[in-house]
């Protein structure tokens, strides 16, 4: 009688699926109802199915919800009112949101699994802080593991999150997963990013047994992104996976992208794209000669987003602007910041679909107006490179059909040019970038050492472990070494910096080598002190009571568990002095920002705080990392230098 009463059902859902005669309300309505009375697991499964695809033509998914809430009420069976939470997790939005988040808080454990495995369908990425905290909370090991599952999945749909952000919680998934499969489904969702962070996210554990194969596989789908933007750093990677796997297909395919890098490094591969810009009734070639607002001024009241190479496989020197707008009689423009150790002559190449323009620091100093497919280097120009940065914008019109770019630098013979670097963050060349292959824009480097990525030692959690590659600075094996101070100095500037400290560690950024930020494992301090992490640190004298004065505690504990990746992003006033050298404005932070919260604004600062490397004042200085008070790593640190005024 069961299996002819399950077929009575299908019949009635297929009816139900060819139903168009009633409207949508009271067809979901229908559908609900039959749900209820289900008379088996198949019966339910159907019904979900279907209810989930109707849902899923509306726009109105809170009126969707409304008719699953209103059947909730009346039903007591556990199954059918667990099967209702499903299907709101299928249709989404505010209201089944609410009822879901409401549901995680049951007594019963059995709907909060039915919850958890409700958001884990769900159709955006808006449970996802739900789920994390679910993830790091929950007594029970099921319900982390669902969670966990279930906030991966839906990081992997939240493409409109920062990358650095996605990574840092792709980071902190890999630690709250409980065992080897969870972190293997934590790589396998990081493989979805393309960016050099991911990669040596994922590069961290190939020296892990247990991973190692899904980390190889991560890491070779991951370069296949990254080699054109960051080619130096993939190959370290790649050469590392081709040296040591014992898989002949991986190390295969890593020798293939190693010389992809070697043949195709020289091309600029990472930009700043603005667009697209049309003009009614205007075609192609007559855009070419329209200004548009990248060619006004300095280009910043335009709308800039970053774009790398390494879209197309077969030409991984190539921008491809049509996976990013597409469409045709439209420009783009691409800009990117060149550093040259010297004043040097030098060629540039270009190749277009379809016609180009090149300014070179403001200076036109190309233009092609033509309609063409591209051809790498088909277009030749020699061009003066100042000593520091360059900034290099192209403008590409499109026709029709494919639309792309590529540049290069060469010597005047042709050869490859030493001393380059390329930055695509920053405005007008300015941004600073002090963390890459080296230590080349440090001073003493003492015990410092490159690597790929930084973790918590799994043996000793007051110590950090790293794995080879480069992007991050790690203060030696125990943690105490010179101080680290910059070759450039700055006075005012806006300033990016990211770092991690292990358990109890310590240590800060000092700005002009003179004002420190305070950093430090702070997790969990309830009464914050000029000294925990984002305090501005106190100044010290020995003949004053106290000796210590003037520190400023952060506004609120913004602090992550050590072994995280933490942010700064701080905007800094220098000391003014007039004509005669007296001194006629303090040193202030305008804001500091730790991990996206405002700890500090508008903080005047009348000297070099305590332990600084300097204990006068000037209208420069370098960038300090303190490096001696315990084991901590930087990456991602960029200098951009601000203008005079004070704000």
């Amino acid at each position: 009688m069961e299996t002819a009463e399950a077929s009575q059902g299908s019949v009635r859902l297929e009816s139900l699926k060819a139903l168009g005669v009633v409207g949508e309300a009271e067809q979901l309505a229908a559908l609900v109802a039959l749900l209820v009375r289900a008379k088996n697991a198949p019966e339910r499964n159907e019904a979900i199915d279907v209810i989930a695809t109707v849902a899923a033509k509306s726009k109105q998914k809170d009126q969707q919800a409304e008719s699953i809430l209103a059947a909730m009420p009346s039903v007591t069976d556990r199954e059918t009112k667990n099967a209702l939470l499903q299907v709101l997790g299928r249709i989404g939005g505010a209201r089944a949101g609410d009822a879901l988040t409401a549901a995680l808080e049951d007594d019963n454990a059995e709907t909060r699994t039915a919850a958890l495995r409700a958001f884990s369908y769900w159709p955006d990425a808006a449970p996802m802080e739900s789920l994390l905290k679910v993830a790091r909370t929950a007594d029970n090991e099921l319900h982390r593991v669902l969670a966990l599952r279930g906030f991966v999945r839906l990081l992997g749909l939240d493409t409109d999150r920062p990358a650095a952000e996605r990574i840092r919680l792709y980071q902190q998934a890999m630690e709250l997963a409980p065992n080897t499969n969870e972190k293997k489904m934590v790589l396998s969702g990081l493989c979805k990013l393309r960016t050099i962070e991911a990669l040596q996210l994922a590069a961290a554990y190939l020296d892990v047994d247990a991973l190692r194969q899904e980390a190889e596989a991560a890491v070779l789908q991951i370069a296949e992104g990254t080699t054109g933007a960051y080619p130096r750093q993939s190959r370290v990677l790649l050469k590392k996976v081709a040296g040591t796997s014992t898989n002949d297909a991986v190390r295969g395919r890593a020798e293939e992208l190693i010389k992809q890098i070697e043949q195709f490094e020289d091309y600029i591969g990472r930009w700043q794209v603005s667009g697209p810009y049309t003009k009614e009734n205007t075609a192609t070639q007559k855009l070419f000669d329209v200004v548009f607002a990248p060619e006004r001024g300095s280009g910043e009241t335009a709308r800039w987003q970053y774009v790398s190479t390494g879209a197309d496989s077969e030409r991984p020197w190539l921008i491809d602007l049509n996976k990013i707008w597409g469409g045709d009689d439209r420009v783009a423009y691409l800009r990117t910041n060149i550093w040259s150790d010297k004043t040097q002559d030098v060629k540039l190449l270009v190749g277009s679909n379809d016609g180009i323009k090149v300014w070179l620091n403001g200076r036109m100093v190309h233009q092609n107006n033509v309609l063409r497919t591209i051809v790498r280097d088909e277009d030749s120009v020699k061009v003066a490179l100042g000593q520091g940065w360059n900034v290099l914008m192209l403008k590409i019109t499109q026709s029709s059909g494919n639309w792309s770019a590529c540049a290069s630098f060469t010597d005047l013979n042709g050869n490859r040019l030493e001393g380059l670097k390329v930055s695509a963050d920053g405005a007008e060349g300015s941004a600073i970038t002090l963390i890459g292959d080296d230590f080349s824009t440090w001073r003493d480097s003492g015990a410092w050492q490159v690597a790929g990525q930084a973790y918590l030692d799994p043996a000793n959690e007051k110590r950090l472990a790293s794995s080879a590659g480069t992007g991050v600075i790690v203060n030696g094996p125990d943690g105490r070494t010179v101080d680290l101070l910059s070759k450039a100095e700055f006075g005012d500037v806006k300033a990016h910096i990211e770092f991690m400290v292990p358990r109890g560690s310590n240590s800060g950024v000092y700005f002009m080598g003179r004002y420190e930020i305070q950093i430090l494992d702070s997790w969990g301090v309830k009464e914050l002190q000029h000294s925990d992490c984002g305090g501005i640190y106190q100044r010290w004298d020995d003949n004053r009571k106290p000796k210590g004065y003037e520190g400023h505690p952060p506004r609120i504990n913004a602090s992550l568990p050590p072994g995280q990746w933490q942010s700064y992003d701080i905007v800094f006033r220098a000391p003014r002095f007039d004509q005669g050298g007296a001194k006629i404005a303090n040193t202030r932070f305008d804001k500091v920002i730790h991990n996206g919260v405002v700890v500090h604004e508008n903080v005047e600062v009348t000297g070099p705080t305590r332990a600084s490397h300097y204990k006068d004042e000037k209208t420069t200085g370098p960038l300090m990392l303190q490096g001696d008070h315990g084991p901590v790593a930087y990456r991602n640190i960029r200098i951009v230098p601000l203008g005079d005024e004070r704000k």
